[in-house]
């Protein structure tokens, strides 16, 4: 009771709810009276030792009990309470809200913390009290923290910074103030980035004096234009009335758009547009992230709470202080000297190369508009609407950066350079003295190449409870960081180690070997085989099989040895095998993450698998937005049934047909995949745009973009044309002077399983140098195209070729070539990395795409392979199909068309 004393002392509350009074109305009144100034009172009683309730309020408040309960106390508040007029609910209920409100007070690894006790209300509650704050007080005199609930909670207002304005862009005059205020660099005589500087401080000093003359308040300006409009409306509806009505109409629209785009832009919501009359959302998700913003205490050392905004400051900023402690000047030799080179000089090259003026452009373009803007109050749409004037500026400090290496913010700051440190960091080791000493040694390493320090006070040891004391003090004594029994909840450590236990087992259940030269996988261990089981090869019964094999014991000369596999392995791993790519360039393995085409991770991926893998998880199906026409259901060509009561039975049916049920082929299954796709369009039409569903039209568009894909796909692999190419048509370009071009096509039959490949080279005049059009082993595409690439270049290594520029109509096979990691597949990572390499060994090498138009002799050759319609000797003599193709390429480098 002393400390509930002194907490109402301090706070001064209106309504205090007591829980788990374990003691009698009587006796709780006791105390009320004599202790504390409330003039009336609600309780319930506890039920033996456990439980009781109790609600105090002061004598100003109107308050009325409609219900209570061993867990509730419900009430009806009609006045007294800052106008309030409501119901509130007063709940001693299940865990939730913010974390630790309550402590068993255990010792040791019995100490638990649970959330308890939280303060919720309805979004009109949130509106009308903006300045809402719940405060957690400390833990004294019960095993709950009291929580404090302030309906106009006020703290120190910091003087009003700049903040650049959405809205503003929309006037006229804004391009007019910026040219203006921007001065041009002639005008400065210091060095970047003072006039960058100077410049930003003067437009956002002009802009808050335009903005204030030119934007009245929102809020006020509507009041009046609704005013306005409601005189209009009174009386004898006039002609000029009429006019008059319709000019504040369009006038409200204007100030309702900007006080929508105001309050987007602060509630820095992604998922939802400004535009759609979601003013009250944007204006309640901003209150809520200003409130979870809000730093109201923080906790210093010895656990003692800091609540004055002053002494608050000045734990941040000793805290920031710590963490950019320097050691001295940087010495990167010891730690370069663990770093082995893979840059190649061409490569090295093209990285030191000055920072363009585009590259630069497309770097501030790429931020978002709508992000957090920096210091200077200034986002990234104001640099994207006012580039023209800016930009050449921002442009020259950039540039200047790079060429210098440092940057002064001011005229007589020191320079800086960077500022590289680590934050809070995870390390898990064995108990060794060995490693201990390992890990001494590299964050003094560290330290000595970043020029930061360890904070080594605000470090501690957490050791498995079967590590001996004596091996505790001396790895301790070794790091010079003491050791911990429990290291609470920081960082979440309890359930670190067990999540990381978990993201392994995930991360193993989706990964797999890229074959490059075999030598560190082992055949029946581990996971190498696309498409299989755990990606790894069916146990055959067979006598004498080699268990301590590598995958570089199956290849040879660059090759598959069929024999082994016929011999060890099952057939249809067999089958998968030979169209593993394998290195030409003895590449090494790559360890990749399945879940995404390109091989690396991402937790969208991970997350996919996780619910995919988890047999016990319940989803809860949807429930239908709206009937569904019956009609629908009965024109699609599918099997299955579907009702009006939901779309579980669809759920169902659909995920049978995607884990490989052989009913439908895969045009079918194409089918099924355009008819969802189209679905979820008139769905997000009807939600978004209201607009009306139409079954047929829906099942109608979905075919007609099935046979699209169709036909393209068809076109790909269907016989070779044999005349030439429509007026239409473009056509092959020559190469540089100097130069060969290669042009290189694949072909790739889903349902056989053929593929084939294309390759010519030709010379300035358009003749044909060499070629190539083979068979080969191939399960996609994208595989058959860049297996093309690798034998233009294996080609052109053996020929002599220095100086290649390379096409290909496979657009994100030359993305990828180009660096745009995200357009690879991970089963090919082998392929290109071999095309990589064998570029390095060549001259001049360029990758470039071009139409199938332009690569027609390629595209023949390709085809032609996969029919059996290529003599062997085309290059020297074409059969006539592919000398009308030939031929019409030659014209146009005589006649110079194109």
């Amino acid at each position: 009771m002393k400390s509930l004393k002194e907490k109402v002392l301090k706070n001064k509350p209106s309504v205090v709810f007591l829980m788990e009074t374990r003691a009698k109305e009587s006796s709780k009144e006791f105390f009320r009276r004599r202790r504390f100034n409330f003039s009336d009172a609600c309780y319930v009683n506890p039920i033996g030792l456990s439980g009781g309730l109790a609600l105090w309020w002061q004598a100003d408040i109107n308050l009325e009990i409609l219900f209570k309960s061993e867990n509730l106390i419900h009430v009806a508040v009609k006045g007294g309470l800052l106008d309030f007029h409501g119901f509130i609910s007063f709940i001693y209920g299940p865990p939730v809200g913010q974390q630790f409100t309550w402590s068993n007070g255990h010792c040791g690894s019995g100490h638990v913390k649970e959330r308890l006790d939280r303060a919720l209300c309805n979004l009109i509650c949130r509106n009308t009290f903006v300045n809402a704050q719940v405060i957690h007080l400390d833990f004294v005199g019960s095993d709950h923290c009291a929580i404090v609930l302030h309906l106009d909670f006020r703290d120190s207002r910091s003087r009003r910074s700049f903040k650049f304005e959405a809205f503003w862009l929309d006037h006229p005059g804004f391009m007019d103030l910026i040219k203006k205020s921007w001065y041009p660099l002639d005008g400065f005589s210091d060095a970047m980035p003072v006039p960058v500087l100077a410049n930003l401080k003067r437009c956002s000093r002009e802009l808050d004096l335009w903005s204030s003359k030119t934007f009245l308040n929102n809020k006020k300006l509507i009041d009046k234009l609704v005013r306005e409009f409601q005189k209009c409306k009174e009386g004898l509806l006039t002609v000029e009335k009429a006019l008059r009505a319709d000019e504040i109409l369009k006038e409200l629209k204007e100030v309702w758009e900007r006080e929508e785009k105001y309050w987007w832009q602060r509630s820095r919501i992604k998922w939802l547009d400004f535009g759609d009359k979601n003013t009250k959302f944007f204006h309640s998700s901003t209150i809520m992230r200003r409130n979870f913003n809000k730093v109201l205490r923080l906790k210093g050392d010895n656990d003692v709470w800091l609540d004055e905004e002053p002494v608050i400051a000045a734990k941040v900023k000793s805290y920031f202080d710590d963490i950019f402690a320097s050691s001295g000047p940087r010495d990167f030799e010891d730690v370069l000297s663990f770093v082995s080179p893979s840059i190649s000089d061409l490569d090295n090259f093209e990285l030191c190369k000055p920072v363009s003026a585009q590259e630069i452009k497309d770097a501030a373009f790429q931020l978002g508009g709508s992000k957090a803007p920096g210091p200077d109050g200034f986002s990234s749409m104001f640099y994207h609407h006012s580039w023209a004037e800016v930009g050449v500026q921002i442009t020259k400090m950039v540039q200047d950066f790079f060429e210098t290496g440092g940057i002064k913010l001011a005229r007589y700051c020191p320079t800086l350079t960077h500022c590289f440190f680590a934050d809070d960091s995870l390390f898990f080791f064995e108990a060794s003295h060995e490693n201990c000493s390992s890990m001494k040694a590299i964050l003094d390493l560290y330290c000595n190449a970043s020029g930061q320090l360890a904070n080594l006070d605000k470090s501690c040891l957490f050791f498995s409870p079967n590590t001996p004391l004596n091996v505790r003090r001396d790895l301790s004594d070794c790091l010079g960081i003491g050791d911990v029994e429990n290291p609470g909840n920081y960082l979440g450590l309890p359930v670190v180690w067990g999540s990381i236990l978990e993201g392994r087992d995930l991360l193993l259940a989706g990964v797999c070997w890229r074959v490059g030269n075999g030598a560190d996988i082992s055949v029946w261990c581990d996971p190498w085989i696309p498409g299989r089981p755990s990606f790894k090869p069916l146990p055959v019964p067979i006598e004498g099989v080699p268990l301590d094999w590598s995958v570089r014991d199956l290849i040879h000369n660059g090759r598959w040895r069929d024999d082994l596999l016929a011999t060890f392995f099952a057939e249809e791993d067999r089958r998968v095998i030979l169209k593993i790519p394998v290195s030409v360039t003895d590449r090494k393995d790559k360890l990749c993450w399945t879940g995404c085409k390109n091989g690396c991770y991402s937790v969208k991926s991970g997350y996919k698998l996780a619910i995919d893998s988890n047999v016990g998880l319940v989803v809860n199906a949807a429930s239908p937005s709206s009937v569904v026409n019956k009609n629908f259901w009965k024109g699609l060509c599918l099997s299955g049934r579907f009702n009006e009561i939901g779309f579980s039975s669809f759920q169902l049916w659909l995920d049978s047909l995607m884990e490989g049920n052989d009913s439908l082929e895969e045009e079918g299954l194409a089918l099924v995949a355009f008819l969802c796709w189209y679905i979820w369009k008139g769905r997000c039409l009807f939600v978004f745009q209201r607009k009306s569903l139409d079954p047929i039209a829906t099942k109608s568009l979905a075919e007609s973009a099935w046979a699209e894909f169709l036909s393209r796909r068809k076109d790909k692999c269907s016989p070779p044309a044999l005349g030439l190419p429509g007026d239409d048509q473009l056509y092959w370009q020559p190469p540089a002077p100097s130069f060969v071009k290669v042009n290189t096509d694949g072909a790739f039959s889903v349902g056989d399983g053929k593929a084939g490949i294309g390759v010519v080279f030709r010379n300035v005049s358009g003749g044909v140098l060499d070629g190539c059009a083979a068979l080969v082993d191939a399960n996609s595409a994208f595989m058959s195209e860049a297996l093309a690439v690798r034998k233009a270049l294996e080609m052109a290594v053996s020929l002599g070729f220095c100086n290649l520029m390379v096409e290909s109509d496979c657009l994100n096979l030359i993305r990828s070539l180009n660096g745009d990691t995200s357009c690879g597949l991970w089963d090919c990572s082998a392929i290109l990395d071999d095309i990589l390499s064998l570029k390095a060994s060549l001259g001049n090498v360029s990758f470039g795409w071009i139409p199938r138009s332009y690569n027609l002799v390629a595209d023949w050759l390709s085809k032609a392979v996969v029919w059996r319609m290529c003599p062997l000797g085309w290059v020297s003599s074409p059969p006539s199909s592919l000398a009308l193709l030939l031929a019409a390429d030659l014209a146009v480098v005589r006649t110079g068309v194109g």
